[in-house]
């Protein structure tokens, strides 16, 4: 059984949907598919609820419009059958319903909290899945769509619940593994939620009812190998819609490829994978077949635009792999993501240009209380949320890496004249890898007397998976440029 999660630019418009679909129709493995909602979506969403709850704004009837009809428009592209195209214009518009009482709410109330915000945030990804259902019965699949509220649950943290394991474990076997035959329980297959709401409706429409109404069925009366749910949206235990934050769908994915015990967990975006390094700044930037969690922690920690590793740590902490694909390029394998337990080559992998960063030493004289002033200023920083991407300390000597802030200037004017600072604007080079400093020397020697050897280069750091270089900003993407030709085009 696999888990395949597609983004939001992946099922932006009708033309990714029929991407999405051949996909998904090109393995007979069991499959379950969470969509995030149509891009930019959920940002339209979230706006929407908060001016309803300004009195300086109207009242946002006009974009719930625009977004009923993104959506009815998305289905006219789609299905050739009208029957399909008809009935699943009745459910948008009975979403987009259910969104103009909750904004009317709110708008009474001039109050729009955490609850309401996960609420409005959750019809897009419920309107996505509503309309890849209806895409999916019309080209002979039998899918099952499930509510993913009623397995996922999380605690009441709104706009950025914790997921409760335990309870979204036995939800997961009991709902999606039981339609997908994978439980040990033999009762009765039942109809979903979804489905039992699907016929009641259906009864209040017109000529058409019977037509859809028996398709439905004989499709739902068969055992399925396609359950499509939601990314990021889940529910509390009092079945109140909350949302998981950043990366919720690439959460929602891990978590269910985790308790259901998938083969792989397959997560669709629009680039081909992870790459040697930023392609905006170096266009020739390689593809990174396999990579280690860990390795993936790093990237991320220096800001680079990868998966979040939060939200994969429960599948690969099963030892479940994750692999990173593109939905408009199948051609390519993508990159596999696996857990630190395997064996990975020591490597130099991939280079990040951090830009907008400060480097920060202080010297003493061999009398003074190190550590005291090394924890005053992580206690600083800390506070302020700066972020600190190096920190290391000697007898006379501190030295922090950190994200660019003013404060610092203010806090150093108060430390006693015995105290020697250097701040200096800079940009981070880093260079990411698997236990780098246990593989060839060699490299090592390329860095640092052909790139890094001159007064361009203020410091260099070392981590467990990273040489960081703080270099002074004019040079700095040009050195990057000729490190990652170097290492990673030669």
């Amino acid at each position: 059984m696999i888990v395949m999660k597609f983004g939001g630019t992946s099922v932006k418009d009708a033309k990714a949907m029929q991407e999405v679909l051949k996909i998904v129709k090109s393995s007979d493995e069991k499959k379950v598919v969470l969509l995030s909602a149509c891009s930019g979506m959920t940002d339209k969403l979230v706006s929407l609820i908060k001016d309803a709850a300004n009195k300086a704004t109207e009242f946002p009837n006009k974009t719930i419009d625009e977004i009923e009809n993104y959506h009815i428009n998305l289905c006219c592209e789609l299905y050739r059958n009208e029957l399909f195209r008809n009935y699943s214009s009745v459910l948008i518009k009975r979403y987009c319903n259910e969104l103009r009482k909750l904004a009317d709410g709110v708008s009474r109330l001039k109050e729009c909290s955490p609850r309401s915000l996960d609420r409005a945030a959750s019809f897009g990804e419920l309107l996505s899945t509503t309309i890849f259902h209806f895409l999916c019965l019309e080209n002979t699949l039998k899918p099952i769509l499930i509510d993913a509220r009623k397995v996922i649950k999380t605690n009441s943290n709104f706009t950025s619940a914790k997921v409760l394991m335990k309870e979204t474990k036995k939800n997961a076997f009991k709902i999606i593994g039981t339609e997908l035959g994978i439980t040990r329980q033999k009762e009765k297959l039942h109809f979903t939620q979804l489905n039992d709401n699907i016929e009641n409706s259906i009864k209040n429409c017109e000529d058409w009812q019977q037509t859809i109404a028996d398709e439905i069925k004989e499709n739902n009366e068969k055992r399925t190998n396609l359950v499509i749910t939601q990314g990021f949206i889940a529910s509390d235990l009092f079945n109140k819609t909350t949302t998981l934050g950043r990366g919720g769908s690439d959460w929602s994915a891990a978590i269910l490829g985790s308790c259901l015990n998938a083969n792989e967990i397959q997560i669709y975006t629009d680039v081909d994978g992870i790459l040697t390094s930023d392609p905006r700044i170096i266009k020739n930037s390689k593809l990174i077949e396999k990579i280690s969690f860990d390795e993936v922690k790093e990237l991320s920690f220096f800001g680079a635009k990868v998966v979040h590793p939060d939200t994969i740590f429960p599948a690969l902490s099963k030892n479940i792999q994750v692999r990173i694909l593109n939905t408009f390029n199948t051609n390519v394998e993508g990159t596999l993501i696996y857990s630190e337990q395997q064996n990975s080559q020591s490597d130099f992998k991939s280079i990040v240009l951090k830009k907008d960063c400060q480097y920060f030493a202080l010297k003493f004289n061999s009398k003074t209380n190190i550590n005291f002033y090394s924890n005053k200023f992580l206690d600083f920083f800390q506070r302020r949320g700066i972020k600190i991407y190096f920190h290391s300390y000697s007898v006379s000597m501190i030295t922090f890496l950190i994200e660019k802030n003013n404060d610092i200037k203010v806090l150093s004017e108060q430390l006693p004249d015995k105290i020697l600072i250097e701040i200096v604007d800079v940009n981070l080079i880093v260079l990411c890898g698997n236990d780098i400093l246990n593989f060839d020397k060699e490299k090592y020697n390329i860095v640092f007397n052909k790139f890094l050897g001159n007064n361009k280069c203020r410091y260099i750091g070392f981590t467990k998976n990273s040489l960081i270089a703080a270099v002074l900003p004019d040079f700095s993407e040009d050195i990057t440029k000729k490190i990652h030709k170097e290492l990673f085009e030669n």
